[in-house]
């Protein structure tokens, strides 16, 4: 075992003092760590990162690269792992006020890649992955973002999980747990106040975005000024809910609140899409294509929304 505890001093236009970086770095085995870190001084004053790298295998790679008031936790147990954090910000450079930034990720497994990449201040990321070869990513550019991204399966899965969650702007907050294998959830959120919250529990299941297999599950639920959902299943039983209610600043803008966009393809397929916003007033569109590949009954749309509403429910082959 090897530790290894790193401090360092960089002043940058130095306003008020000096800034200070610290990196503890703990290895048993054969595995590799990069740490880069680059403390800021401004009108706010002096700020500084801290890294905590802990590996425990063989093969595991951990890269951190930080600039400005950032805080990183890597903990990696098993082999072939990687992690790698891009983080900027935290010092207030780019919003009215600092507010540091902070991404832990956690990999108990074999051939688990994560990647963090945050840059502003105040966002948060987490990335908890126990198994064998999932695949996290998540990028927040803005303020006070929060994601968080659990993947569990076998360690000795071939095919795992993998997760992308993308946030732009303010106070939007992911949240995605996958079970079991195969799994697939893509979230992206541009605007303030989004949520979206995604659960996946079968083999081979989707959500957001892109998915294919057999007994899919989909659930994005999604509450603030500007929602937006896009779900594409290809498969047979597939089931994809999608939850928007729109808050009451929302409807001061004059693109519409909530919009969901489901694409189905196979036989059995489901899709139930829930649109609304205070005083029921939202704007609201929602757009279901089912195409059944075979021909014959067993595709079910259910749309339910209040305000000013959009729908367009497209049956092929149904």
């Amino acid at each position: 075992m090897r530790k290894v505890i790193l401090t360092g001093t960089l002043s940058m236009f130095a306003l008020l003092g000096f800034s200070q970086n610290m990196s503890d770095l703990v290895q048993a085995g054969t595995n590799n760590a990069d740490v880069t870190q680059n403390g800021t001084s401004n009108f706010y004053g002096s700020f500084y990162s801290f890294s905590d790298v802990d590996q425990d295998g063989v093969s595991n790679d951990a890269q951190v690269d930080q600039t400005g008031s950032n805080s990183s936790v890597v903990f990696q147990d098993g082999d072939a792992n990687v992690a790698d954090v891009d983080q900027v910000g935290g010092d207030g450079a780019f919003f009215v006020a600092p507010a540091q930034q902070v991404s832990t990720i956690n990999q108990i497994g074999n051939n688990n890649d994560s990647k963090i990449d945050q840059l502003g201040d105040g966002n948060n990321s987490i990335v908890d992955q126990m198994g064998g070869s999932n695949e996290a990513d998540a990028t927040q550019d803005g303020r006070d973002n929060t994601s968080t991204i659990n993947q569990m399966n076998n360690a000795a899965d071939i095919q795992g999980n993998y997760a992308r969650v993308n946030q732009v702007s303010r106070d939007n907050n992911s949240d995605v747990d996958q079970m079991n294998d195969a799994n697939y959830a893509d979230i992206s959120q541009d605007g303030r106040d989004n949520a979206s919250n995604t659960r996946q529990t079968s083999d081979d299941a989707s959500a957001a975005l892109h998915g294919s297999g057999y007994l899919q599950r989909n659930i994005v639920v999604q509450t603030g000024r500007s929602n937006f959902s896009d779900v594409e299943q290809n498969g047979d039983n597939n089931l994809s809910e999608v939850t928007q209610d729109a808050g009451l600043l929302s409807i001061l803008g004059g693109s519409p609140t909530n919009e969901a966009t489901v694409l189905q393809t196979g036989e059995l397929n489901s899709s139930d899409i829930t649109q609304e916003g205070i005083f029921t007033i939202a704007q609201n569109n929602a757009n279901v294509t089912q195409t059944n590949s075979v021909g014959g009954s067993g595709n079910d749309s259910s749309v339910n929304q209040a305000g000013i509403n959009t729908a367009t429910v497209t049956q092929i082959n149904n």
